[in-house]
């Protein structure tokens, strides 16, 4: 409003000197002339009708440049208002973006964890479950009456004795081999979910406080020759654990 009154104010200015200039030529050449006709030629010497038109319509033609002039300075300030706007939405726009991706990331790491700490729980309900009734030797002979039977891990170390000898003999066994299987389902299932390295190396320490020192030592006994698991074993740590009982 009051830049508006200033370009009013302005315009009145330049046609008030305008009309002034034009009015005291009339003056002038009324006091210093004795009569009309040579006024008159005085009058018509200088134009001074013409004068007074030229000088409004210059005057026009500043007031519309002065008005053009303006309207670009308020165009500059709503562009720069607009392109803060902008910048202020984008980042709003990358915020909510970021924050989505979190809320995403931590989304899929709560399913993967459930279903690993599912796989978990399979591997050693397996286990638990497992009964094996050794066959007694004593000082006379050979006893074929069973011993009262094995529950649990006590069971699978007493059974995997009967692979001392030949270790990588129980991966064709059928309670070893779907052992090894549950194992390294859980574990490459973490290796190959899209989560982060960071939450990959929780869930694989997950794994590795449910897994007992006798389970970790007959898993390397009887996967030492195979590249592919104990590459798997080392990318999470297994190996310095395995390392430290040894």
């Amino acid at each position: 409003m009051q830049t508006e009154r200033k370009s009013y104010l302005g315009l009145i200015i330049i046609i008030f000197t305008v009309f002034s200039i034009w009015l005291l030529l009339g003056v002038v050449s009324y006091f210093v002339f004795d009569n009309w006709t040579d006024r008159g030629t005085f009058g018509d010497m200088f134009g001074s009708v013409n004068v007074l038109f030229s000088g409004l319509a210059f005057a026009l033609v500043l007031y519309t440049i002065h008005l053009q002039k303006q309207d670009l300075d308020i165009q500059r300030e709503v562009q720069k208002i607009q392109i803060k706007d902008l910048k202020l939405q984008a980042e709003a726009t990358a915020k909510s973006a970021e924050q989505l991706e979190s809320q995403q990331q931590l989304l899929n790491f709560q399913v993967i964890q459930g279903t690993v700490l599912n796989l978990i729980n399979i591997k050693n309900r397996y286990i638990k479950d497992f009964r094996w009734a050794p066959y007694g030797k004593f000082p006379a002979g050979f006893n074929l009456e069973e011993t009262p039977d094995l529950h649990g891990e006590e069971a699978v170390l007493g059974y995997f004795e009967l692979f001392n000898a030949n270790p990588e003999g129980a991966l064709t066994d059928t309670f070893f081999s779907k052992y090894f299987r549950m194992f390294f389902y859980t574990l490459n299932f973490i290796n190959e979910s899209n989560i982060n390295q960071k939450q990959k190396q929780i869930l694989a320490d997950i794994l590795s406080i449910e897994t007992s020192d006798p389970e970790l030592r007959i898993i390397y006994k009887c996967h030492a020759n195979k590249q592919g698991e104990l590459l798997v074993l080392k990318q999470f740590g297994f190996d310095k654990l395995y390392n430290s009982l040894t």
